[in-house]
């Protein structure tokens, strides 16, 4: 059998095995599969973009959606909501919590496949569409949240914001805080490097000093990367699907050594298959601060940052300005996320951090490791610290 015979043939594998994972399946086939009640809606922000809100209102452990406080789930940068949902019903964080009485809500930024639409701009031929960073996707949270607290009898929420999904709560908190103290009682900021000042990731750190190369893509029309139906997507699906101890092991060189709890197989093949691009510009934005030490607004440079800020080096994101409670959830297997880095953010926190646990797992493994303890122990804290419904 010659080369491309054989290629055809893992093609062919490599699909017929899509077909039998859950990584293959929608959300919502994820949730029926497993007896969860899935709602979808429709938010428009101030800026335009529309985004799919996806909703979780019951379990099959707990099928009752009276009383459910609502805890709104941010998803990490190179995946949507399906990152949360990925592990089946025993360890995937949405479907635990679920079980555990929560209203739970997945959100998907205006650069994942499920929210890829605008009032004005078509994410294919208008450029503008694209140019948002970290700082902007705070609309998004924004329009979620109010979404959210509109169709329940709750003032306020929760979030289970997890690693980008962290940074994007924490720079949101820190420059909305009238918006954001009322609305949020208590933010969960799971692995969250809102600075990577000190990241031991060496593939982290490459990548930041590589921003001249990322500014010329970015700029020529090269922004959105990782797509799944790209072709680097496709490259990573035939890779990693059948062969997932590989890009386990790259995904160990970016966040830590390998997780013994996890199912290599089920969270490799369910992070290629979610369907959410990233943009150059978020990636940049997300380990910019390894290369500025700095954490600040996008760095356009010197020339761009005049016409942006009126200054050549990017404004500070002026994260004494939170004002918000935060429970600091972290892993022992973390390169990325140091402790460091950790303490550096909490010292600004102070007394608004009312909790800051270390446990025994991975970066990605608190999204299908072993994730009954520090879920156990969140849960608690968002009964805690949950205000009263209307009802």
């Amino acid at each position: 059998m010659d080369f491309w015979a054989k290629l055809l043939v893992i093609g062919v594998l490599v699909m017929g095995l899509r077909a039998q994972l859950d990584g293959s399946l929608t959300i919502q086939e994820r949730c029926e599969r497993y007896g969860f009640g899935y709602e979808e809606y429709q938010v428009t922000t101030e800026d335009g973009y529309i985004l799919t809100l996806m909703r979780i209102p019951y379990s099959p452990d707990n099928p009752s959606t009276e009383n459910r406080p609502p805890v709104l789930m941010v998803h990490p940068l190179n995946a949507d909501s399906a990152a949360m949902v990925g592990e089946g019903p025993d360890f995937s964080p949405a479907f635990s919590l679920s079980n555990r009485g929560f209203d739970i809500w997945l959100n998907n930024f205006r650069y994942t496949s499920y929210s890829r639409a605008h009032t004005t701009l078509d994410p294919d031929t208008d450029q503008e569409y694209w140019d948002f960073d970290i700082v902007d996707l705070r609309h998004d949270l924004m329009a979620e949240i109010m979404f959210i607290l509109n169709n329940t009898n709750y003032d306020s929420l929760a979030t289970y914001s997890y690693s980008f999904g962290g940074v994007t709560t924490a720079f949101a908190m820190a420059l909305e805080p009238e918006f954001f103290e009322p609305r949020i009682n208590l933010a969960g900021l799971m692995v969250t490097p809102v600075s990577l000042a000190h990241s031991n990731s060496i593939l982290l750190n490459l990548v930041a000093y590589l921003h001249p190369m990322m500014d010329y893509l970015r700029t020529h029309g090269m922004n959105v990367m990782m797509a799944y139906d790209s072709p680097m997507g496709e490259i990573g699906s035939m890779i990693c699907v059948p062969f997932p101890y590989l890009c386990d092991g790259l995904l160990s060189f970016v966040m830590g050594e390998s997780d013994p709890t996890i199912d290599h197989l089920e969270s490799v093949q369910n992070l290629m298959l979610s369907g959410a691009p990233a943009t150059l510009q978020l990636f940049q934005h997300y380990v910019q601060s390894a290369r500025t030490q700095r954490v600040s607004q996008f760095d356009y440079g010197p020339q761009g940052n005049l016409e942006r800020y009126g200054v050549e080096v990017p404004p500070l994101i002026p994260l004494e300005n939170t004002i918000n409670r935060v429970a600091l959830v972290n892993a022992d297997i973390d390169v990325a996320v140091t402790h460091e880095d950790m303490q550096w953010y909490a010292d600004i926190l102070g007394d608004l951090v009312v909790d800051w646990q270390y446990y025994p797992i991975s970066h990605s493994g608190l999204l299908g490791g072993d994730t009954d303890e520090y879920l156990t122990d969140l849960a608690e804290l968002y009964n805690a610290f949950q205000e009263p419904s209307d009802q």
